[in-house]
């Protein structure tokens, strides 16, 4: 695509991503932005001037996180369903929040369109990597930082 079409692209959804930040009562702290890193990275928030330690950079209402319990797909579901997949939360495991984002992402008008718009397109975790490049930082301390030193997904 054309670069201009693109860079408007980019701006469009960054404009419309503050907007929904600000129609849902988010704190934005006013010594960060949002940018567009790359396609890689997506958009990143960079400090516009000098931070004190323990300052606050954002502030997020409980009822604008995306999470299962706020997703319309908890209220979609069976009990028996919801419940299970609320025990695997309360025991760590991301079930619930995948299965919010993936159902409130195929919503066109999904609340949080603005925040699932900016997000980038794929993930380069430790969890969704092939196991040949899971076993390369053995030893590491990545290996030790992540998952208490497995990475094995």
């Amino acid at each position: 695509p054309d670069a201009k079409i693109m860079a408007d692209q980019i701006e469009s959804k960054r404009v419309a991503f503050l907007k929904w930040l600000e129609e849902n009562d988010f704190k934005v702290n006013p010594k960060v932005e949002l940018r567009y890193t790359s396609p890689e990275f997506g958009y990143t928030v960079h400090a516009t001037g000098a931070l004190k330690a323990g300052e606050i950079l954002f502030q997020v209402p409980q009822d604008a996180q995306l999470s299962f319990g706020n997703s319309e797909l908890h209220d979609k579901l069976k009990p028996k369903d919801r419940k299970e997949i609320q025990q695997y939360e309360d025991e760590g495991v991301w079930t619930g929040l995948i299965l919010a984002m993936l159902y409130e992402n195929a919503q066109t008008n999904s609340r949080w369109r603005a925040y699932l718009d900016i997000l980038p397109e794929s993930l380069d975790v430790p969890p969704m990597w092939s196991e040949e490049d899971r076993a390369e930082p053995e030893g590491t301390s990545l290996a030790r930082q992540t998952a208490g030193g497995d990475l094995a997904a």
